[in-house]
This record gives structure tokens, sequence and C-alpha cells, in this order.
């Protein structure tokens, strides 16, 4: 009976560890379940430009060992679905600067992921799980966004 008591605390140990190590979503993304919605925010995202050239900011991210460069000058489309699909990710500055936005449109679920991610906080953080329209396969899936470097001018 002990052993068995044993084994069960171990089992449970170890799911908790693992659980409690697991990256999770941040917790402030925004899930935009009206196809409608997500394709007007989609649209008000798209364009957003800051032709201010008195401050511009400068993010450079990885995913999956693809680096990217964000301005505060313009949306960024980072990756586009296949044919048919029109799932998109976006990324950009809001207006002051002190934040990004992560935006995803899933074509084929009709779904938005949105997230408006404080600069200290990122770079407290260093990286974010986030949905991400995978290029090859066109599929949208949960990718590390790691930060490599954050400047303004």
């Amino acid at each position: 009976m002990l052993m068995k008591v044993k084994v069960l605390f171990v089992g449970l140990l170890a799911v908790l560890l693992v659980s409690a190590c697991s990256r999770g979503f941040e917790e402030s993304m925004v899930n935009i379940n009206d196809n409608n919605k997500t394709l007007e925010r989609m649209q008000e995202l798209e364009k957003s430009a800051g032709f201010d050239f008195s401050k511009i900011s400068v993010a450079r991210i990885e995913i999956d060992g693809e680096r990217y460069q964000i301005t505060s000058l313009r949306p960024e489309k980072l990756s586009v679905g296949g044919k048919g699909n029109e799932s998109v990710t976006l990324m950009l500055f809001n207006d002051k600067h002190d934040k990004l936005i992560f935006f995803t449109r899933d074509g084929q679920k009709k779904l938005g992921y949105e997230v408006q991610l404080p600069l200290a906080e990122f770079e407290q953080k260093k990286e974010i799980l986030f949905p991400v329209v995978d290029v090859k396969s066109g599929q949208v899936i949960n990718k590390t966004i790691s930060l490599i470097n954050l400047k303004s001018r």
C-alpha cells in the first residue's frame, strides 16, 4: 500500500513540475471569435502607419530560427497562409511605441488572436508563446517568439 502511495505521489509531482515548466500563452492574449470582427481588426492594423520620424522604434525578434525586424513606421506581415487560406500574422508598434501588437488571423478556423505586449514586459520575459502562420504549411501553429533586441531613436 505504501509503495502505491509513493508511486502516485511521484507521478503527481512529475506532472506538476512539467506543467510548471511549460510555457503558456501570454495571459493578455485576446481571442476574437467573430470572423467579421477579425477581418475588421486586421484591416485596422494593416492601415496603421507611423510617419513620425522624430521617434522610430525597432524590435528584432526570432521565430523558429527566422529573424524579423518590426519598425514603428508600418505593420509587418510576417507570414501569410496559402491560396484560399487567408491566414496572416501581423506585428506592429502601438501609437505610443510602448507596446508591440501581435495579431494572427486563422482563415481556416475564422478566428483571430491578439496580444498588446508592453515592451518592458517583453524585455523581461524575453519570449512568449503565440499562434503564428507557418510559412511552409500555411497552418496557424503555436510558436515561441523571442526578443533579440529593442531600439528607439
